[in-house]
């Protein structure tokens, strides 16, 4: 049963577009984090399916979506997605994402997005016509590439995409730091030193000669004292002589 359906799968493949309409049906193996076994994609108009073997085996809708803002170049489609129905919108809601929309302009608009049709979008409750959307960025919005033809390729990339930050130390070598800078903080460091020093050296100084001079009065007293005593004792015996 399964190579039949597998057979049947490539065997119906093929996708055309005319307009802005895009049908077909293309085999796909990923959407997001949803993994599909026998996956296939059945687009009409501007709408898709993606259909994709469950656990009891056969093949059941995983998720529907409305398709807006495709272009041709050659021999391939280019479009956005919006998946808007389906069990298997819990592994898309998985990525946690900031929902908002670009405009054309260059401003943004900010919040959830609720409806997608051909002609508009409805971001934080405002409706905003297509011509002047430039990007969407949403964890159920995918932008799409598929061939047309036979065995056609099909492939989806997610919108929500985080890039993890990176920070970059910068090492710091001897001939980064210019030779001017040393002399100007040697310079501060010496005038502060300077600044510090030469204060205590003159309360020192002038401590130490202040103390020079009472000592040169103490021994000047004593010696003074000393001879005073002395001339008083010489008096005396002189007074009691013969």
């Amino acid at each position: 049963m399964a190579f039949q359906m597998t057979c049947y799968t490539a065997a119906t493949a093929q996708v055309s577009y005319s307009g802005d309409a895009i049908a077909g049906q293309a085999p796909v193996n990923k959407v997001g984090a949803l993994l599909l076994t026998e996956g296939l994609a059945v687009m009409t108009a501007t709408t898709i399916e993606i259909q994709g073997k469950g656990p009891n085996g056969p093949k059941q809708s995983q998720l529907q979506g409305k398709i807006f803002k495709t272009t041709q170049t050659g021999n391939t489609v280019k479009g956005n997605v919006y998946f808007d129905g389906g069990p298997g919108l819990s592994a898309l809601d998985s990525t946690s994402c900031d929902e908002y929309v670009k405009m054309t302009d260059g401003t943004k608009v900010s919040g959830a997005i609720s409806e997608v049709t051909a002609s508009a979008i409805t971001c934080a409750r405002r409706s905003i016509p297509m011509n002047e959307v430039a990007d969407v960025h949403s964890a159920r919005v995918f932008k799409f590439t598929s061939s047309l033809g036979d065995k056609p390729h099909l492939t989806f990339e997610p919108t929500c995409i985080k890039v993890a930050a990176t920070t970059k130390v910068k090492q710091t070598s001897s001939s980064d730091f210019p030779f001017g800078k040393v002399l100007l903080v040697s310079a501060v460091v010496a005038v502060v030193t300077c600044a510090i020093v030469l204060p205590i050296t003159l309360t020192n100084s002038g401590r130490s000669h202040h103390n020079h001079k009472k000592n040169d009065r103490q021994i000047n007293q004593f010696v003074y004292g000393k001879k005073q005593s002395s001339s008083s004792q010489s008096s005396q015996y002189s007074s009691c002589g013969p």
